[in-house]
């Protein structure tokens, strides 16, 4: 599937893949490059993103019959400070098992 030019920066520049995305992240991206493109008409900017929003990637390794795994998961976050001069998103306050729906 073929992923947006910005969206594709976004994954090389925290070194994650489409998979380690939060369904809220994936909704403040979209969000994002829809707020860009079609309400401001430009090209979605790394700089701006970095205004509005932040993101952590976190690791964890387990060990499990001598196989190492690693769990990645990009989280993303409005910035605190910011929220106030950004359109108002109704996102999920927790997203604890997600993934087994």
């Amino acid at each position: 599937m073929p992923l947006h030019r910005f969206l594709r920066g976004l994954l090389h520049h925290y070194k994650a893949e489409l998979h380690h995305l939060t369904p809220n992240g994936i909704l403040y991206i979209v969000v994002f490059i829809a707020l860009c493109e079609v309400n401001l008409g430009i090209e979605p900017h790394f700089d701006l993103w970095k205004h509005f929003y932040y993101a952590t990637l976190s690791k964890e390794v387990k060990d499990e019959r001598l196989i190492r795994h690693q769990a990645v998961c990009l989280g993303i976050s409005i910035r605190g400070s910011r929220a106030e001069s950004y359109i108002e998103l109704k996102a999920n306050k927790s997203n604890k098992g997600w993934h087994n729906r």
